[in-house]
């Protein structure tokens, strides 16, 4: 399960997310919600007033206003602290039938057990030998099949992360007077976040294309300098065509490291999948082979999400927004049943379904570009003096592992 903004109403898209998860009555759900959109409606006002478009402002309102998951532990919170008597009363009376019921299941299966295990051994009750230990995927199998299982650590399996992409760091020219400030600015947006991301995740064209391959490195180097700054220890980077289709990539891995990579978190099975090195504009038959190799022993009920900088459908291949062999990463996807993929290059925001496999790309950090086929040709969206970085921003993504949920709030470039 997938929440998104939709290009209608993101506030309208926020409050029935917040009602889904809401675990109360119907009446009250109603009064909370009539209250949160007084409240976000106000805000918007607020930054109409200050010249923000209609979606930056119920943006940033709902930015203020804090995430859903956010919202619901709050209300959660403030339902837990009923009166101390009435709980108390209510604790004990339950602890006495339980205790009453289990001192009898206890004896009565104390017995039986006894019994069995004089008859056939330990094995019978207790199923494994005490000190039998279990490999890591035979753990990951089990779970995966009883979710149950992992309720006890449903917390732990709530994170989130930030989503950022498309920097053309050494860009210049009018499409962004300001191409040096928008990653510093993004970078101090995602410090001053109440709560720190897990992780940060870059999706490709962290630099401008570039004939000369030391200006290639340098540009690299900046960047990396930048992404520095964040109050993250964990960034995962991935290239764009910008940063390695001219070289397959060889500059990208001199500073960067690899341009294809798993890692795990809380759960969740990452996939960095590298479109954009070879020129050809595909994956290739060797990372495909490895992607196969990696699924091969994943649960098909696994949560997983796959990050990479092409589209992997046809979005506009006329633009170049297209992987020529996605086809073959989909059909190795399709079989499991969460997956979800992060992108970029398109330079906006657009989510879409394939089968069962949900596609969001990001915005840029340095100019929008046109809906795809939209216009004859993928030039970018001319800067707005009035209303500047409007098209720009960045994703925040609230990840529930547990039930294979991702919140998604786009944010913008914000100025000084």
């Amino acid at each position: 399960m997938v929440g998104v903004s939709t290009p209608g109403d993101p506030i309208e898209d926020y409050l029935d997310l917040l009602y889904a998860r809401l675990r109360i009555t119907p009446r009250q759900a109603r009064r909370i919600l009539a209250e949160a959109e007084d409240h976000l409606r106000e805000a918007v006002d607020e930054g109409l007033a200050a010249g923000l478009t209609e979606r930056e402002a119920q943006e940033q309102a709902i930015s203020s206003f804090g995430s859903v998951r956010a919202v619901v532990r709050a209300h959660d919170t403030r339902l837990r602290r009923l009166p101390a008597i009435a709980v108390a009363c209510d604790l004990a009376m339950s602890a006495w039938k339980l205790l009453s019921i289990g001192l009898l299941a206890v004896g009565a299966s104390g017995l039986v057990a006894g019994v069995m295990n004089a008859v056939f051994g330990n094995r019978f009750v207790g199923g494994t030998p005490r000190g039998t230990s279990f490999p890591a995927a035979a753990c990951h199998g089990w779970l995966a099949n009883n979710p149950a299982g992992a309720r006890a650590g449903d917390a732990a399996a709530e994170f989130h992360f930030v989503q950022l992409s498309d920097l053309h760091w050494g860009f210049e020219g009018p499409p962004n007077p300001d191409a040096r400030g928008t990653l510093p600015k993004a970078i101090a947006a995602v410090n001053g976040l109440a709560q720190a991301p897990d992780f940060v995740v870059f999706t490709g064209d962290l630099t401008h294309t570039t004939d000369d391959p030391k200006e290639r490195r340098v540009r690299m180097a900046q960047v990396r300098d930048q992404i520095g700054k964040l109050n993250v220890k964990t960034v995962h980077l991935m290239p764009g065509e910008h940063d390695a289709a001219l070289d397959r990539g060889e500059a990208f891995q001199e500073v960067f490291g690899k341009t294809h990579y798993t890692f795990d978190h809380k759960g969740v099975h990452f996939i960095v999948l590298d479109n954009v090195s070879d020129p050809g504009a595909v994956i290739g038959d060797e990372q495909l082979g490895w992607l196969a190799s990696d699924l091969s022993d994943r649960p098909r009920n696994a949560p997983i999400v796959v990050l990479t900088h092409r589209p992997l459908f046809d979005l506009y291949p006329q633009w170049d927004w297209a992987t020529r062999d996605a086809s073959r990463a989909i059909a190795l996807l399709e079989p499991f049943e969460h997956v979800t993929v992060f992108y970029g290059h398109i330079h906006q925001e657009h989510h879409q379904m394939t089968g069962r496999i949900a596609h969001h790309a990001a915005r840029s950090l340095i100019f929008p570009l046109p809906p795809p086929g939209s216009q004859p040709k993928r030039t970018p969206i001319a800067w707005d003096a009035a209303a500047p970085y409007r098209g720009l921003g960045w994703r925040d993504i609230e990840a529930d592992a547990a039930r294979a949920y991702y919140e998604l709030q786009e944010r913008p470039v914000q100025g000084a």
